[in-house]
């Protein structure tokens, strides 16, 4: 019924930014024996399904699905429910987090998942299906290999299935010994159901007894490194969570389910048309062209102290100035409209400077904002695309924050960061610079809530019918959450293509992730990290790749000298459930010399986790990454080595649940 007919999938290009909301999708009176969606989907990143009900036809032989998700690179649903069919979510997805979706009477299979890096499921409610999940899906070999290689279950139920998880893990097949990974946490399972069964018809998981209702507190399969010593050890057991206290991640009975907040437009519905206060209305022309910033910052003024929502209709909005957000403001943009930081002000990599501030340090209060998205000029070494400041409310109170919003650098109608200007190998280096950074959570700010959020320096410009060359577009950095107190949730983020690092978590606590995305640019090593951000911003704690990589020369320097996807520093109660954080490619080249496993030496750095008697926690459950000699170093040591997780071709070291630290008893 519904249908995204995308042949590519490029930077912000031709895949991304499709969104479904509020629809059901009734095809019960469509023949059974057609094979019939209600959805095919295979848009790109800053996408989603929200509010989705499919309905399909339950009549004998029925080849009805009612979601197909195919050849996407990354998928967020929310509030999505499939009711009947042969399957209920057909899933062939590279990573992403479906939270609270509902499959009833499924035919044959509730969600059925044929290829994916990592998946989070949360708040997952499966209702008379013969098989829950499968996710037995083989590619023929030799040798036969896994094609799910994590997935990642959070908080539910399942009643009157035959089966809740199907796996070829230890069935038909072995390969890659990483993949196959399975975390259960915190779900309910019927009675007389097995929870994990092979596809060769062997239980794995049905504890007793099995005449009752089962409440998994914590299951995995795989591969885990935990302390004291991080040896890789082989699981297929309950597990002991570590001593960890989380109740500024967690609400409802016993601080037993994580906090998730649905985007609060339909919250909304009580204001009169009247009450929003569009930008148009307030003569502010978004053309491209004309400087809007002062009408802008009163437009953004007047909103907060009548206590109006904004509207910001579509446009190009020029800003030459920080636009602060006060607290209580509201804003909601219509299909992503573009605040497009340009000038002297945003040129100074030493001074950086936000685009969209929110709140000032001290402040107190809750912001919401969703749909818009923040892009830059040519020059704009110091362009921080969103800061957030403000101390938000606490769980009592609902917590603020950011709902499909994103900062695409470069490949932008009047950037300057365009195919002209800025095709892979264009010079001189400071007329493609387009960001200081993405997003900065400051040590002032906490309980904020994100969510389908996407940053990212464009890889390729979108031409239809074709696409250009690649791009070199240069962001210093991803997502810098910088001594923030907590408590934090990042649901579904993307980050992609910055210099220094995709994800960095410094001197912070409480941070919750579900699906944390990345890719590390293919320019590099032309040039190479920190190239042309030559300033290493200690206050900031800059990877200084010059020290990093010192005992490295030539080719292995350069493997060495590249972004990070994931950096963790002296930071506590940091809960992950799923990654997939890849290198790019090796100098555009479709290939890296001498193999996937080499295109970069290191992807995720943690260190200075060190605390008495128990080291701080960071917790990570389904953990992927794609491309990196070393998948995780902790304090410089080495302690997952790619190669032992994975296949020689895919370089996927999957790993079940990786530990450090817990909290100290009180």
């Amino acid at each position: 019924m519904f249908e995204t007919k995308v042949k590519e999938n490029i930077g912000a290009g031709a895949g991304d930014f499709i969104t479904l909301k509020s629809i059901i999708l009734i095809g019960g009176a469509v023949p059974p024996e057609r094979d019939f969606a209600g959805i095919r989907w295979n848009a790109g990143y800053a996408s989603g399904l929200y509010r989705v009900e499919t309905v399909m036809s339950s009549g004998k032989g029925t080849k009805h699905r009612g979601i197909v998700v195919s050849n996407t690179p990354h998928i967020w649903m929310s509030d999505v429910s499939a009711d009947r069919g042969e399957i209920g979510i057909d899933l062939s997805v590279q990573s992403g987090t479906l939270r609270n979706v509902a499959v009833l009477d499924s035919k044959s299979i509730g969600i059925r998942i044929t290829s994916s890096y990592s998946l989070t499921l949360k708040n997952l409610f499966l209702y008379n299906t013969p098989i829950g999940i499968d996710a037995s899906k083989t590619n023929p070999g030799p040798p036969v290999s896994q094609a799910v290689n994590s997935l990642v279950v959070v908080e539910g139920e399942i009643m009157s299935a035959k089966v809740f998880i199907r796996t070829a893990r230890g069935g038909s097949s072995t390969y890659p010994n990483g993949a196959g990974s399975i975390v259960i946490e915190r779900f309910t399972v019927a009675a007389g159901v097995p929870v994990v069964q092979r596809d060769n018809g062997v239980n794995i998981y049905n504890p007793s007894p099995v005449n009752t209702f089962r409440y998994i507190t914590l299951w995995a399969q795989g591969r885990r490194y935990t302390p004291p010593t991080y040896e890789v050890a082989t699981m297929q057991n309950p597990i002991t969570n570590p001593k960890s206290s989380q109740p500024r991640l967690r609400v409802g009975q016993e601080k037993g389910v994580y906090y998730d907040k649905h985007q609060p437009s339909p919250a909304y519905e009580k204001f009169k048309p009247n009450d929003f206060i569009s930008l148009r209305s307030q003569g502010i022309k978004g053309d491209g062209i004309s400087d809007d910033t002062a009408k802008i910052q009163r437009a953004f003024n007047l909103a907060a102290s009548t206590n109006r929502p904004i509207f910001v209709d579509y446009g190009i909005y020029i800003v030459t100035r920080t636009l602060l957000i006060h607290p209580g403001t509201r804003i909601v943009g219509e299909v992503w409209p573009k605040f497009l930081a340009a000038g002297s002000y945003f040129s100074n990599v030493k001074n950086p400077h936000p685009v969209l501030q929110i709140g000032k340090p001290g402040q107190t209060g809750r912001v919401e904002i969703q749909d818009i998205l923040v892009t830059a000029k040519s020059g704009s070494a110091g362009a921080i695309s969103f800061q957030w400041n403000l101390k938000g409310p606490d769980l009592s109170n609902d917590v603020g924050g950011m709902w499909s919003c994103h900062s695409v650098i470069g490949a932008q109608p009047f950037s300057g960061l365009e195919a002209a200007q800025c095709s892979h190998g264009a010079r001189p280096l400071s007329k493609c610079t387009g960001g200081f950074m993405h997003l900065h959570i400051t040590r002032h700010a906490s309980n904020i809530y994100l969510e389908n959020n996407y940053y990212a320096a464009a890889a390729y410009q979108s031409i239809q019918p074709s696409p250009s060359g690649p791009l070199d577009v240069y962001v210093g950095r991803g997502v810098l959450i910088d001594g923030s107190p907590g408590s934090i949730w990042l649901y579904s983020i993307a980050s992609q293509n910055s210099v220094l690092y995709q994800y960095q978590i410094q001197n912070s606590a409480d941070i919750f992730a579900s699906s944390l995305e990345s890719t590390n640019p293919s320019f590099q090593p032309n040039p190479m990290a920190p190239t042309p951000f030559g300033v290493i911003n200690t206050t900031l704690s800059d990877p200084n790749f010059a020290t990093i990589c010192k005992a490295h020369t030539g080719t292995a320097y350069a493997k060495c000298a590249k972004a990070f996807g994931l950096r963790i520093i002296n930071s506590d109660n940091v809960v992950i459930y799923s990654t997939s954080l890849l290198s790019g490619q090796n100098n555009f080249a479709p290939n890296c010399p001498g193999g996937h496993f080499n295109c970069q030496l290191v992807m995720v750095s943690v260190g200075k986790q060190a605390r008495s008697p128990v080291n701080k926690l960071v917790s990570i459950h389904g953990f992927t990454v794609r491309g990196a000699r070393y998948a995780l170093l902790m304090d410089g040591k080495i302690i997952i080595d790619s190669q032992k997780n994975a296949g020689t071709s895919l370089a996927l070291p999957v790993v079940a649940w990786f530990l450090v630290g817990g909290v100290a008893p009180s």
